[in-house]
């Protein structure tokens, strides 16, 4: 098909939550298209979702009226207060004025996700609403927000004050006016438990055993261009070039539901929902034993693109590298924001191309709409995929920078413990007795038993995978020790400059949280202390390591069983 499928399409460029009509007709209009590029075999299948959505949302203040745009999953409320403002210093929230019982208005946070942080801050002082105003003119942005304390996969809770957002030129006439009369915000939102989205699945056969999927999702809020109708497009584009040339590997293509909101619930992890589905109706089939590569598309803005994948593809992705020239410094490993993370949790070798942090200026807003993308993107997309899948070859998985990870991990952590030095050998035994196996069978037991994402509940705080993050009590080993060592040395700047690296962690999801320190806003220092402190860390250590053999040991019988 010539030109632009979904692009150009009005059908698509509208706000499309999952659970809602207009992504039933999106659904429908997807499938005929996938029809029409003859995939061998099409279906769409049902998810249970939770369907938000916005039918008002507006301010009156001072005889005029304002437009707002309500932060999903706010609840339908009028509420009318005096208003406070508040502005960030740092890490800091900083307010002029006693909050409780006002309606606060502060900017949203350069890193948009943090406004869920901005909100348990801001509630936990009284605060009655909050109005989130934009810092360039024009934009408005939605944000999931949710009662949830942390990543709770099962359920969490509504906003616990309703929120909204408001562009900056608005802001400033409230900001003129102030403080005149008391402001008053009506938001008319509904919230379907019960309402169903749709995954759609179309298969390309080959001689092949081996899957390859190409995914993305057609959910979106605003016009969504780079996220995520940009990889919708580029998945239709790749069906109909799939209609001409098959390459040696099987290839599924799938467009999730869900991807933005609708996990039940109101769950902390409100979002890659409908993958998450997919893989549970998957995960025991042989559709699954054979899945050895996913290559999802999401948050594409702009060229060169980056790549977020599992580390053990980069053998395989090396020609691809070289060829689109991607640096060292665009290629990460996956992460928990987007689909392709739900498979690396579930052992999947997995990838997605994107260029999120360049997106992040237009990321969930109204200017989302391709004006500043060049026109070559989605072309540009699908030769990478393509040559992605043709020149993927499983036996070319490597578990080397699973063993290098651990190796340096300890190497520079200098713990000298029975428990690491066997370890090592561990690692070596596997290396050496796997050889010649199938590769991706262990790449996928590795990728299962040590990627995990890690979070920290603070403004600016990280939210990331990592690499059995549980060895990130050897960093904290190595801080403490360092501290010690400036305090022995009277340098009290130093000592505090380190121990303010030591911050809580916790892996979203689970209920058992990894080895941490929370030290609060200040500490005695104290050389007794500090020593009991190494000490307690040390045996933490001796505990994760105990972990990490058994978990060597399981994949161990795994390749003595081959």
């Amino acid at each position: 098909m010539p030109g632009n499928i979904v692009l150009d399409n009005p059908l698509f460029l509208r706000e499309t939550i999952t659970g809602s009509k207009a992504e039933r007709e999106i659904v429908g209009s997807v499938m005929g298209y996938l029809e029409e590029a003859r995939a061998d075999h099409i279906k769409e299948e049902p998810v249970g979702v939770l369907n938000w959505s916005e039918k008002y949302c507006e301010i009156e203040y001072t005889g005029f009226k304002i437009p707002c745009h309500a932060m999903p999953y706010s609840l339908s409320a009028d509420i009318e207060g005096q208003i406070a403002f508040a502005r960030y210093i740092g890490d800091r929230i900083v307010v002029d004025t006693p909050i409780n019982d006002k309606i606060v208005l502060i900017p949203l946070p350069s890193d948009p996700d943090d406004a869920q942080y901005v909100l348990f801050r801001l509630q936990e002082h009284g605060a009655k609403a909050i109005i989130f105003y934009d810092e360039l003119p024009g934009r408005y942005r939605r944000i999931v927000l949710t009662g949830a304390q942390g990543f709770p996969f099962n359920y969490g809770a509504p906003p616990p004050i309703p929120v909204v957002d408001i562009t900056k030129e608005d802001f400033l006439k409230i900001a003129k006016t102030y403080p005149r009369s008391k402001l008053r915000l009506l938001i008319d939102t509904e919230v379907r438990h019960s309402a169903v989205g749709y995954n759609i699945i179309a298969e390309y056969y080959s001689h092949s055993d081996k899957i390859v999927a190409v995914t993305a999702h057609h959910d979106h809020w605003f016009i969504g261009y780079s996220d995520d109708l940009i990889g919708l497009e580029a998945i239709l584009r790749l069906a109909y070039k799939l209609s001409r040339e098959r390459p040696k590997h099987r290839v599924v293509i799938i467009s999730f539901t869900a991807e933005e909101s609708g996990a039940p619930g109101f769950a902390g992890w409100y979002w890659g929902w409908g993958s998450r589905v997919f893989i549970n109706n998957y995960k025991d089939s042989r559709f699954f034993e054979d899945l050895s590569l996913v290559i999802n598309i999401d948050a594409v803005f702009t060229i060169p693109i980056r790549i977020a994948r599992n580390p053990v593809l980069d053998h395989c992705l090396s020609s691809v590298y070289v060829k689109y020239n991607i640096p060292d410094n665009r290629i990460e490993i996956d992460q928990p924001y987007y689909d392709s993370f739900n498979f690396t949790l579930a052992g999947i070798p997995s990838l997605t191309i994107h260029t999120f942090p360049e997106l992040r200026i237009n990321y969930h807003t109204n200017l989302d709409d391709g004006k500043e993308s060049p026109p070559q993107l989605p072309s540009y997309i699908i030769n990478i995929v393509y040559d992605i899948i043709r020149s993927f070859d499983p036996e070319s998985i490597s578990l080397k920078p699973f063993h290098r990870f651990f190796e340096e991990a300890l190497e520079e952590a200098g713990i000298d413990m029975v428990e690491a030095r066997v370890l090592n050998q561990k690692l070596y035994d596997i290396a050496s007795k796997s050889k010649g196996l199938e590769k991706i069978r262990y790449a996928k037991l590795f990728t299962k038993m040590f990627i995990k994402p890690i979070a920290t509940d603070k403004i600016d705080g990280l939210f990331e995978a990592k690499i059995y993050p549980e060895l990130t009590i050897l960093h904290d080993y190595k801080i403490v020790s360092m501290a010690l060592k400036y305090l022995e040395e009277n340098n009290i700047e130093k000592t505090k400059e380190l121990l303010s690296q030591l911050y809580r962690r916790y892996i979203p999801g689970h209920v058992i949280g990894i080895p941490s320190i929370s030290l609060g806003g200040s500490l005695y220092l104290d050389k007794k202390l500090l020593n009991e402190l190494l000490k307690g860390i040390r045996h933490a250590a001796r505990m994760v390591f105990i972990d990490l053999n058994k978990r060597l040991d399981s994949i161990i019988k795994e390749v003595i069983k081959q």
